[in-house]
This record gives structure tokens, C-alpha cells and sequence, in this order.
């Protein structure tokens, strides 16, 4: 069943009340997709692999416009720079997919499925708490 924007309110009010950020649960990427009448999931449901194509794919894309303007303009060599636009792609996808599944996962969210049949959140008998951000302590001698 595809996502739909009828949803996103209460998606992202449902990811509030989990302790998720906002722009976490529906980053501007997304947002952008949604009202472009894209049905892709939000971001804790797509597969690491999606996640990694869709995300990665997008800023490797970005970063190899650049490095082709670059060459065309100045004449700088074109297989180097796209080469680390590509690996820039696949790492900045790689990490934006495992901070999604471990969010996914530590906010114990149900199915897609389960969300679009109930229109929000099942009830959870232990929902996870809210990450809290603690600043690091120094500790004098």
C-alpha cells in the first residue's frame, strides 16, 4: 500500500509523540517527493538498499555536477572526480540508511502496512523513550 500525503500529518505527529525530530520523520527530500505526488515511503521504511539508491544516488548525482562543469570549464580530469562523486554517494547513502534503520528500530515502529490500516500508530505496551542529548562531562584530576 503506497504512502500518501493524507497521512503525513499524523505520520509526523505519530514520530513526535515517539520522541523522533520532525525533520527526522519527513526530511525535505521527502517532503519535496510528497508534493510532487511521489507515493515513496517515509524514510524509516524503505529498505537499506532504497535508502542508499535514493539518498546516495541524489547526492553522488549532485557532486558529479560540479566535477563535469569542472572539466568542461577548466579541463580538470573527469574519471577521478566522479569516481569520488560516486563513493561521496555511496557513503553519505550508507550512513543516512543506517541512521534511519537504527532510529526504525529504537523507536520499535510497526509496519507500514499497520500505520496506512489504522490511519496511526498501534498501541505499543512499552513505547521506547525519548533520545535525550547530553552535552559530555569533563572530569578534572
Amino acid at each position: 500500500m503506497p504512502f500518501r500525503r493524507e497521512f503525513l500529518g499524523v505520520y509526523v505527529h505519530e514520530m513526535r509523540d515517539r520522541g523522533a525530530d520532525p525533520l527526522s520523520a519527513a526530511p525535505p527530500l521527502f517532503r519535496l517527493l510528497w508534493r510532487c505526488g511521489s507515493e515513496v515511503p517515509p524514510p524509516h521504511y524503505l529498505s537499506f538498499r532504497s535508502m542508499v539508491l535514493l539518498v546516495g544516488g541524489l547526492f553522488g548525482g549532485c557532486m558529479a555536477l560540479p566535477v563535469v562543469g569542472l572539466h568542461l570549464l577548466v579541463g580538470l580530469p573527469l574519471l577521478p572526480g566522479l569516481l569520488l562523486a560516486l563513493a561521496g554517494g555511496l557513503l553519505f547513502g550508507c550512513t543516512m540508511a543506517f541512521h534511519y534503520r537504527s532510529e526504525a528500530l529504537r523507536l520499535r515502529l510497526p509496519s507500514l502496512e499497520e500505520f496506512l490500516e489504522h490511519g496511526h500508530f498501534p498501541e505499543d505496551p512499552a513505547p521506547a523513550a525519548p533520545r535525550t542529548r547530553r552535552s559530555p562531562r569533563l572530569r578534572l584530576p
